[in-house]
């Protein structure tokens, strides 16, 4: 397998009440050409288990702790194997299905 065209990464930690929104305007765009990285900051409340529910195969889950979203976001980064990559905060979601 190739890698991907391109990384979409979210740093969460503590998002139940935001995340599902998030996931699933990745998890229905029109291609899946792209690897999705959700670095967690070691949730304390509903997030993984939200994410688990998912199951999706180009989804890769790291949980570690750091020293804030700055941080976490590159630990992210460096995880990324795809050409360019975006990032999609856990309270933020795509537009539409063709982003």
């Amino acid at each position: 397998m190739s890698d991907p065209f391109f990384s979409i990464i979210t740093v969460c930690k503590n998002s139940e009440k935001n995340i599902q929104t998030c996931l699933d305007s990745i998890y229905n765009q029109s291609i899946n050409d792209y690897e999705h990285i959700i670095q967690d900051g070691f949730s304390s409340d509903k997030t993984l288990l939200i994410i688990k529910k998912n199951k999706i195969n180009n989804t890769k889950v790291f949980t570690q702790k750091d020293k804030g979203i700055y941080d976490a976001l590159n630990k992210a980064i460096l995880k990324c194997k795809g050409e360019y990559f975006i990032i999609l905060h856990s309270d933020d979601r795509l537009y539409d299905d063709q982003v």
